[in-house]
Parts: C-alpha cells; sequence; structure tokens
C-alpha cells in the first residue's frame, strides 16, 4: 500500500519534501457520509431533526479533525549509489505527546532515514488537509513478525494530537471502525474476524472498506476516537482492508517506554554523580 516510488537527485528531493511541510494549501477530499448515524444518538435522528443533524455535523467534523491531526505522512528515503535518493509514501499514527509513530514495519523497512509531515483539517465544503511542517524520525522499535514498528522525532518535541491506544478493545464482528491515512481523509467499514493467516501474519482483522494507496501503516480507530490497530494492507479487489490490532502494537510502545526510562534513571545518576 505504499504510493508509487519516485528516485530524485537529492537536494531536489529533500527540496520537495521542505516543501510538502510548509505549503499552505492541501488536497480537498469529498465526505462519503456527512450525517452519519453512528456517531451516537444525535446523529441516528438527524435526518428529521434540523438541529441534531447540525449538531452531528458538529461532532462527525471535531472527529475527523482530530484524527487527521494525530494521523502524520511519512517519507521513508533511501540513498541510491549514484547520489540520488528513492522511496515510497506512507502513514502514521501519532500515539504520546513526545510524538512516537506507530507505522507498519514494511513502510520504513530499510529506509535511510525516515520524514514525517504533520497535517491539520481545514473543515467547509468537504475537507482540506493542510500541511504543517516536516520532522526527521527515527526508528526506535520494530517488529517484522507482525509488520510493525515504532519511530519518535530526532529532536525533542511537543505534540498537542496523538491517539489514545485502547488498550482493553476486543473485537467485535461487524462493529464500526474509522480509518484514516495519508491520503484517506476517514472512511468507515464493519469488522471482520479473520480465520486465517493474512499477508503471512497472525491474528490479522479485516475491515470491508475501501482505502488509497499509501494507507498503510495508518490508524484504525473506534467510534470514540480510540486507536484500534494499525494498517497494513488492502485487497481492493474484495474492498477489503487489514490491520494489526493495537495489543501487538502495545508491546512496542511498553518496550519503549521501558527504554526511555532507564535512560532516565542513568542521566539522573549521572547527574547525581557530576554534583
Amino acid at each position: 500500500m505504499h504510493q508509487r516510488s519516485y528516485r530524485l537527485p537529492a537536494a531536489l528531493f529533500f527540496s520537495l519534501i521542505t516543501l510538502a511541510g510548509c505549503a499552505a494549501t492541501g488536497q480537498r477530499q469529498v465526505q462519503i457520509q456527512p450525517v452519519p448515524p453512528d456517531l451516537g444518538p444525535i446523529c441516528a435522528n438527524s435526518q428529521t431533526d434540523p438541529l441534531g443533524s447540525y449538531e452531528c455535523g458538529r461532532r462527525l467534523d471535531a472527529y475527523v479533525k482530530r484524527n487527521i491531526a494525530a494521523t502524520v505522512k511519512l517519507w521513508p528515503i533511501l540513498y541510491d549509489q549514484n547520489g540520488g535518493v528513492s522511496g515510497a509514501m506512507g502513514t502514521g499514527a501519532m500515539v504520546s505527546s513526545s510524538g512516537h509513530v506507530l507505522t507498519a514495519y514494511h513502510v520504513i523497512k530499510d529506509a535511510d532515514y525516515v520524514m514525517a509531515t504533520i497535517r491539520r483539517a481545514n473543515m467547509g465544503f468537504g475537507v482540506q488537509i493542510v500541511p504543517l511542517k516536516t520532522i526527521p524520525m527515527v526508528v526506535v522499535q520494530t517488529d517484522p513478525v507482525h509488520d510493525l514498528a515504532l519511530l519518535r522525532p530526532k529532536h525533542p518535541e511537543r505534540f498537542d494530537h496523538y491517539l489514545t491506544p485502547a488498550t482493553s478493545w476486543q473485537l467485535q464482528e461487524g462493529e464500526l471502525l474509522w480509518h484514516f491515512g495519508q491520503a484517506t481523509v476517514g472512511l468507515r467499514g464493519a469488522a471482520k474476524v479473520m480465520s486465517m493467516t493474512v499477508l503471512g501474519f497472525e491474528g490479522v482483522v479485516g475491515i470491508e472498506v475501501k482505502s488509497q494507496e499509501g494507507d498503510s501503516g495508518g490508524p484504525v480507530v473506534t467510534l470514540d476516537g480510540k486507536l484500534v490497530g494499525i494498517i497494513l494492507a488492502n485487497n481492493e479487489q474484495k474492498g477489503m482492508l487489514y490491520f494489526m490490532p493495537i495489543a501487538q502494537a502495545m508491546k512496542l510502545l511498553e518496550r519503549q517506554e521501558g527504554v526511555e526510562r532507564t535512560e532516565a534513571e542513568m542521566g539522573e545518576a549521572r547527574d547525581r554523580i557530576d554534583r
């Protein structure tokens, strides 16, 4: 689910990346269902209640804006021997105020550098995606067995918008879930329990919904905005999207939290010795 790969001279490539992070305009997408009936009782009655319809639309706008702000566009970059660079675009889900990003391992596999574009959404007639800035990332944990990876910003930074993992989430057949990607504003579909290994990975969950090229690594979220999985791939012919449940990704987060806690304790010990 990468977008089409590209190859450019290094100087030109990084100039384009910078422009992508500073551009004042973005791509416009049309909401397929501006008043979905699954965002609470108000939306369920919105078709016959004008005030309810307005409130439902307001809630949907807020829901989409929050999730887009926590969904980053990833640029895995590979140098070649002739001085150029190549790569493809993918997606990541920000999961902490420190900027930790969960994504699919295959998105960043073999990359020499990974850049992430932070975005916001302007709501109006459709949704306008506005890139704010692009920052360098480093890969800190990987789980190739489940096609998962965890990144963090190369330089310490604080972020206001991130997704909260639903640690106790249990899949219910037919549950409506939303997904977001670097090219997808937000689509929803019914979850489907997969009884076999998919894409060579066990434990994968399917959603009956369309997705777009480059959405791999993006978040799958519940109706209340909790992160329940990371997108691995899709099947356009079957109209299915596949994701790894958050329980596997939580192991990466917990491992990294342990590493950072140990590093912090070692730093405090060094400070005490220096004093």
